[in-house]
């Protein structure tokens, strides 16, 4: 069975403009907090996961602490070349379309996961693999034999702006419902990747996702799973519904 490679970015510097919007928390310690639940999810996954880590220069302190926490666990560890946003997930893209390939998942540091979130996140996308076009209704857009998976059950998505009409997936362990619009934190095939790099391309010069990556759900569908399987510990408004997310802290 080929590894899935997780590809996580971490910085442990805020952004002046969310300094007072973590839920009470510091940036480093949103940091350890996912960091921690995301090192529990793949040790408790049965399938070959990797990770690389893509640090966008945080202070000797916190890289030690992700190192402790990681201990175990098949990691590698790069500072990325420049420092903000976009060069981040520049980074990221370039590194996976050059060196990495089969299911890749990208994950922004401040999402908190459950135990079983990476697990789901394989068996989901390898269940679908297995379906027969017959399993989707006749639904062309449902049949593409690519998809991405965005962990996470927004909560903006049941506000009067945002409410679209959905497919809604009885997976192996819980409903899945298509979306149109994800962060920055999504499992993707490296195929996907590459098809769509233009879209990813774009994202080097403006980090907005409804410019950027969005469009690409347009052609292929986009799953995210109900209830949710990671958290976006941002502010009060961008936390998942109907989930124990404080249970998934260590």
């Amino acid at each position: 069975m080929r590894r899935v490679t997780i590809v996580l970015r971490t910085c442990d510097r805020e952004r002046e403009s969310r300094r007072p919007s973590r839920l009470g928390y510091t940036k480093p310690e949103v940091l350890r907090l996912c960091l921690s639940s995301l090192a529990r999810s793949i040790r408790e996954c049965p399938h070959p996961v990797r990770l690389f880590i893509a640090d966008d220069h945080s202070a000797p302190e916190t890289r030690l602490m992700c190192r402790e926490l990681l201990q175990g666990i098949d990691a590698s560890w790069s500072t990325i070349a420049g420092a903000g946003n976009a060069d981040s997930v520049r980074y990221v893209f370039e590194f996976a379309r050059e060196s990495l390939d089969g299911l890749i998942y990208f994950v922004e540091d401040d999402y908190l996961h459950a135990p079983s979130a990476v697990e789901e996140i394989i068996t989901f996308h390898r269940w679908r693999q297995e379906q027969p076009a017959s399993a989707w209704g006749g639904s062309v857009y449902l049949q593409s034999s690519e998809a991405v998976i965005h962990p996470c059950d927004d909560p903006d998505r049941y506000g009067e702006e945002n409410a679209v009409p959905s497919f809604v997936v009885a997976g192996p362990r819980r409903h899945w419902r298509t979306v149109r619009k994800t962060t920055f934190t999504f499992a993707v095939e490296h195929r996907t990747l590459v098809r769509f790099w233009s879209c990813y391309e774009r994202a080097f010069h403006l980090v907005v996702e409804r410019f950027s990556i969005n469009p690409i759900y347009d052609h292929i569908p986009c799953f995210a799973p109900i209830p949710s399987l990671a958290v976006h510990l941002q502010t009060k408004w961008t936390l998942s519904p109907h989930v124990d997310w404080r249970s998934w802290m260590r």
